[in-house]
């Protein structure tokens, strides 16, 4: 572990003078993932995963032999809560600096990059030391954090434009496996709104629904995701993809309406989608219109 990289983030959250990210490109495409989210969000997380989170920063030093280093992260985490961000960051830095290797490490890197994240809403240039604090959580495997990291390091990443590797990063945060992470459904959750935003930027549509059923623990979510995703294409605005977005989505749309079983509520979705699509244009619309007939009746 590299001893310092949390003053280093302090460093760079304080200076917070370039627009540039992390690895000195700068954004392109940025995208607003809390458009995509279907609950609050709060830096970027939905309030599932906020909540969790804050309980599992509480929780990191049960049952740890008390130490120096955990008297610091206590002081830290009642800085943090009662006296403003600021004052705990600089408590936070001083454990990683004196403490290099506590097991606490990388909840302090965590709650680093959710405050550099928080603060990003309103400057942007404080995605450059949340993205690097998320990712030194990920080079220290082992906390149970990694999960709600990649979901988090890639509301970041879309956020700061560099979305080919935002959409990994959240395809890692929302895999339907079980391995105890912490948090792991809300990270899930925060992961698929990644996605949801993304991928109509960068995504083939073709290959979406696929793509989402790789993901999707069941049947319905894969729809409901699918159904966001198509409307995501609807509401691009880049004006490189806004004239074929109609198009892309019914394509989308076509992946979910072939072999998928959809509830009452869905089918409303996708007829919208469809309504919305015909308006601008899009070829295709008739065909699965008809296939949507066949899933749900006529509407």
């Amino acid at each position: 572990m590299r001893r310092g990289a949390a003053a280093l983030v302090f460093a760079l959250g304080c200076a917070g003078s370039s627009a540039r990210s992390v690895d000195g490109t700068r954004a392109e495409r940025p995208v607003d993932t809390r458009s995509a989210s279907t609950s609050t969000p709060d830096a970027g997380a939905p309030e599932e995963l906020e909540a969790c989170l804050e309980r599992a920063l509480d929780d990191a030093i049960r049952g740890q032999t008390p130490s120096e280093a955990t008297a610091l992260y206590r002081r830290a985490r009642l800085a943090d809560k009662e006296r403003g961000a600021d004052d705990a960051r600089v408590l936070y830095s001083q454990l990683v600096q004196a403490h290099p290797r506590s097991p606490l490490v990388p909840f302090v890197h965590f709650r680093l990059a959710q405050l550099f994240h928080a603060d990003a809403r309103d400057d942007p240039t404080r995605l450059a030391p949340a993205r690097l604090a998320y990712e030194e959580v990920l080079r220290q495997p082992g906390s149970g954090l990694e999960r709600a990291a990649s979901a988090l390091l890639a509301d970041v990443l879309a956020r700061n434009g560099v979305l080919d590797r935002a959409l990994a990063d959240a395809v890692r945060a929302a895999e339907a496996t079980a391995d105890g992470a912490i948090c792991a459904p809300g990270a899930r959750a925060a992961g698929l709104d990644v996605i949801v935003a993304v991928y109509p930027q960068v995504g083939d549509p073709k290959k979406a629904a696929p793509f989402t059923r790789r993901l999707a623990k069941d049947n319905d979510e894969f729809v409901m995701t699918m159904l966001r995703v198509s409307e995501g294409y609807l509401e691009q605005k880049d004006e490189s993809l806004a004239e074929r977005a109609p198009d892309y989505a019914v394509i989308a749309l076509d992946g979910v309406l072939s072999d998928a079983r959809l509830e009452p509520t869905a089918c409303r979705r996708a007829s919208d989608v469809l309504d919305r699509a015909s308006s601008r244009g899009a070829g295709g619309v008739a065909e699965a219109r008809r296939a949507l007939t066949e899933r749900c009746g006529a509407r």
